[in-house]
């Protein structure tokens, strides 16, 4: 009792000790407690948060525990922690239900040894949520070293060698629950990957934890959303977990096509190279699959957010100029190009009524002065750069197949002589992308040039 005595008052008042003697102080206490001399429950007056703590008394935890780890050793001190006798003496020292202080608490023992806490807290099978509050906590941390380079990088890389075989883990285990705990999982985890990588790939990174890491991310993309699963408001659908999950999972495959796996911009490393390679030949063909899957959703009928669809055909411009890829897309070219990119480029009905209702509005959000992300992120703007790439790419193929396409949606407009008919937005869509082409049918060694002439007397003049 007198030792228990001691310890709560010297932890109340550790500030007022010098460095030197915190230090006896903390290491005769864990002599005490490793010794079972002085009972473990005197840890239930530490709280360990940043309101509680003091950096005094975080430096006499911090002490606390290294010794203590040093001498039990690593098997008995996770042992003792995840006694669940001792859930209540440990509930300050590890919060659980407060998102704020785990991400404290995490925070601090990764600082002072993340082996020892991650073991510590993991011995058992967490609850949802703290599972979402530790990688919640990690992901805050990968974020802060998101734009670092490689060499103030190396404390997260440490933490990445610790973390990312439990978080595979964690991942692979999870892919066949549909509920939206392991959606809100799954899209975090996917969001600490894409901070590690956000400016290039950690060295402590194998290229073989890299492609395991790809077919989750696959397996994420080709996961089936059936509509009536999903809520019933267009806005909740937008938030939805799994539209989310799905967002970093093609925000994911994208950087690593565009800045990691085409071989010619891989970096000097032999890793590098290597990996770029492999991901070039087998990775994106494989992942364009279900990238074609989700671009084809709004063509038949069913919902795909603005985001997702806008970063499957960013996915899709790529592989068009890729040899490996482009052999996968080359039989769905027309569907991609006249049932998914080009309807896209027709105009809304709500933006048809903001031209009649709301004129000047309409021609600021047409000049980009709407909201940043719908300008950035819309799906029409992708798919008209798609349809210029194709040309520029493959113009032997596509261009001969575009122009026809124009042709046929001009032709029938002239020819319905009702012009309540007559379609309107497929013109607009169809001079829209005419347009974008001018340059490349004005060139000298294309045949199209002289037939410019004839196609705008006949169906842009009229319309003045």
């Amino acid at each position: 009792d007198s030792f228990e005595e001691a310890f709560n008052q010297q932890y109340a008042t550790i500030h007022r000790l010098e460095t030197n003697k915190l230090r006896n102080v903390a290491k005769l206490f864990s002599h005490l407690l490793y010794s079972d001399a002085l009972p473990w429950t005197v840890f239930e007056c530490i709280h360990l948060n940043e309101e509680e703590t003091t950096s005094s008394s975080r430096i006499f935890i911090k002490i606390l525990c290294q010794e203590l780890s040093e001498h039990m050793g690593l098997a008995k001190l996770k042992e003792r922690f995840t006694d669940p006798y001792m859930d209540q003496a440990f509930a300050g020292l590890f919060p659980k239900y407060d998102p704020r202080a785990t991400r404290f608490a995490i925070n601090f023992f990764v600082s002072i040894g993340l082996d020892t806490i991650l073991k510590a807290l993991h011995a058992q099978p967490p609850s949802p949520l703290l599972m979402h509050n530790a990688l919640l906590a990690l992901r805050k941390l990968a974020k802060k070293y998101e734009y670092k380079p490689q060499d103030r990088r190396r404390p997260f890389n440490k933490i990445i060698t610790a973390t990312f075989p439990s978080l595979y883990s964690l991942f692979k285990s999870i892919l066949d629950n549909d509920s939206l705990e392991s959606a809100e999982i799954q899209k975090l985890l996917l969001k600490i990957l894409w901070s590690a990588t956000q400016l290039s790939i950690p060295s402590s990174l194998s290229n073989h934890t890299l492609l395991q890491w790809m077919e989750l991310v696959g397996h994420v993309l080709a996961k089936d959303l059936p509509d009536d699963k999903q809520p019933l408001d267009e806005d909740e659908r937008k938030r939805w977990p799994w539209w989310k999950a799905k967002k970093w999972a093609a925000c994911i495959a994208v950087r690593f096509f565009d800045r990691y796996g085409v071989p010619r911009l891989a970096g000097d490393s032999a890793q590098a190279k290597a990996f770029a390679k492999t991901f070039y030949d087998t990775v994106a063909p494989v992942l364009l699959q279900p990238m074609l899957n989700l671009m084809c959703l709004r063509s038949q009928g069913r919902f795909v957010t603005d985001r997702v669809l806008h970063l499957t055909l960013r996915y899709a411009k790529t592989s068009i100029e890729m040899a490996p890829t482009y052999q996968v897309l080359k039989p769905h070219l027309d569907i991609l190009l006249f049932q998914v990119a080009f309807p896209l480029l027709q105009q809304k009905e709500d933006s048809l009524v903001q031209f009649q209702e709301d004129p000047q509005e309409y021609i600021r959000k047409m000049l980009g002065a709407g909201d940043l992300e719908d300008i950035c992120y819309d799906p029409k703007d992708e798919a008209l750069s798609l349809l210029t790439a194709a040309v520029e790419k493959r113009g032997k193929t596509a261009l001969p197949r575009i122009l026809a396409y124009i042709v046929q949606v001009l032709d029938a407009y002239n020819q319905q002589a009702d012009p309540a008919l007559k379609d309107y937005k497929a013109k607009d869509a169809a001079l829209l992308l005419l347009g974008s082409l001018h340059r490349l049918l004005k060139s000298r060694n294309r045949p199209y040039r002289p037939q410019l002439c004839a196609l705008l007397c006949t169906h842009v003049f009229p319309e003045f």
